[in-house]
C-alpha cells in the first residue's frame, strides 16, 4: 500500500510559527505589511518544513497570476537574450514573473505557447511573431482584454509593436562604406516577413550618393542555415570589396570565411556583442536599454489601466539603431577609423 505524503499548507506555517493564517499568506506572497524580522521567519520556515507556493490558489483568489509570458523566436540569437534580461530584471521589480517559451520560428510551435499561456491566466503576453496564421488566436486574446505587445516584428497591425529600425540601420552600414569608397557592398540579410527590410536602408544609400545599386549584392536567407558557401561565392564573383552582416551569426559566419580564404575586407554586423567588440568590427547597434524600457512601460502601463481595453489599432513603436565605427586594421581601407556614435 502507498501511503500519500500530505503536502505543506499555510496552516502548518502559521502553527510552527505561532502567527495567523493571513499573516503567513501575507509574507510568502510579498503582498501586505508583515516585519521584516517575521516575513524571514515565516520564509524561512516554509523553506524548511517544504512548502510550495500554489500559484493557481492565487489566481483563483485574485483573478490574476502576477505572471507575463514572452516567447522568443531564435533560441540562437544572443541578441534576443539580452533585452530578455532587462525584461525579466524590471518586470520583477513591478512584481511580476516571467514564464518564458520558445517558438523556434515555428507557426504551430507559438500557437502552443499562446494557448498554454492562456490557460496559464497570464496577465500580458510579449511575442515576437512567425507568421499572422495565428490570427484567431491573437483575436482571442484581444477579445479577453489581456495585454498583448509584438517584439521586433509586427505581423497583427492592430497589436502594438516595438521593432528596431533595421532599415535605418542598413542605411547608415551602407552609406557609411561608400563613403569610404567601397563601391560593391555585400548585403546579407535575413528572408523573413514582418520585420523591417534592410534592403530599403541598402538601396537609400545608393540613391542618395547618387551610385547605382546592384540588387544582386542584396542577398536574403532564411533563419538557421549557413550561409558561408554562399559568402564564398559572391566575394569571388562579384568582386566585393565589403560586407553588411544582418545579424550577428551571419557575422561570425562571414568572419570565418574571411580567414579561411586569407581575405580581410571591411565588415559591418548587426548587433553590438562583446566578441564584436573585443575583435574591433564596426557594428550596428540596437540600443538594448531603449527597446527594455518601451516594451516595460507599454505593458506595464496597460496592466496598471484597470479600465484597459484592447485598442483596434496598434501602436508601432521604432527604436532607431546606431552606428558604431571602430578601428580596423585592414590595410585595404584609405581612411583610418575611429570610435564614433552616431545617433541619427
Amino acid at each position: 500500500m502507498v501511503v500519500k505524503r500530505k503536502s505543506t499548507s499555510i496552516k502548518d506555517i502559521a502553527k510552527a510559527c505561532n502567527v495567523s493564517v493571513a499573516t503567513v499568506s501575507r509574507a510568502l506572497s510579498k503582498r501586505g505589511y508583515v516585519s521584516e524580522e517575521k516575513r524571514v521567519e515565516i520564509r524561512n520556515m516554509a523553506k524548511k518544513m517544504g512548502y510550495i507556493f500554489n500559484y493557481n490558489a492565487q489566481i483563483l483568489q485574485r483573478g490574476k497570476s502576477n505572471t507575463i509570458g514572452i516567447i522568443i523566436a531564435d533560441i540562437e540569437n544572443h541578441f534576443y537574450h539580452l533585452v530578455l534580461k532587462n525584461l525579466i530584471i524590471d518586470f520583477e521589480k513591478h512584481g511580476y514573473k516571467v514564464l518564458i517559451a520558445y517558438s523556434f520560428e515555428n507557426s504551430d510551435i507559438e500557437r502552443e505557447n499562446l494557448t498554454s499561456f492562456l490557460s496559464s491566466k497570464v496577465d500580458a503576453i510579449i511575442f515576437t511573431p512567425i507568421s499572422n496564421k495565428n490570427e484567431d488566436l491573437i483575436k482571442l486574446i484581444n477579445k479577453q482584454n489581456v495585454p498583448l505587445l509584438q517584439l521586433f516584428r509586427q505581423a497583427y497591425p492592430y497589436v502594438d509593436a516595438v521593432c528596431v529600425d533595421d532599415g535605418h540601420g542598413a542605411y547608415l552600414a551602407t552609406k557609411h562604406l561608400l563613403e569610404q569608397e567601397l563601391k560593391n557592398v555585400l548585403l546579407l540579410t535575413v528572408k523573413l516577413d514582418f520585420t523591417p527590410s534592410r534592403s530599403k536602408g541598402y538601396i537609400q544609400a545608393h540613391e542618395e550618393l547618387d551610385l547605382p545599386v546592384n540588387k544582386e549584392l542584396i542577398c536574403r536567407y532564411p533563419l538557421g542555415v549557413s550561409i558561408k558557401d554562399e559568402c564564398r561565392h559572391f566575394i569571388k564573383t562579384h568582386n566585393v570589396d565589403a560586407i553588411i552582416a544582418g545579424t550577428n551569426t551571419f557575422g561570425s559566419e562571414v568572419m570565418e570565411v574571411m580567414r579561411e580564404e586569407k581575405i580581410n575586407l571591411p565588415l559591418i554586423v548587426f548587433d553590438e556583442l562583446n566578441w564584436l567588440k573585443m575583435l574591433n568590427v564596426t557594428t550596428i547597434a540596437q540600443p538594448i536599454d531603449l527597446i527594455h524600457k518601451d516594451v516595460v512601460e507599454n505593458i506595464m502601463t496597460k496592466l496598471n489601466d484597470k479600465s484597459y481595453v484592447t485598442p483596434t489599432i496598434g501602436q508601432n513603436i521604432r527604436v532607431k539603431p546606431v552606428l558604431i565605427v571602430r578601428k580596423s586594421s585592414n590595410k585595404k581601407r584609405k581612411n583610418s577609423y575611429s570610435i564614433d556614435k552616431t545617433h541619427n
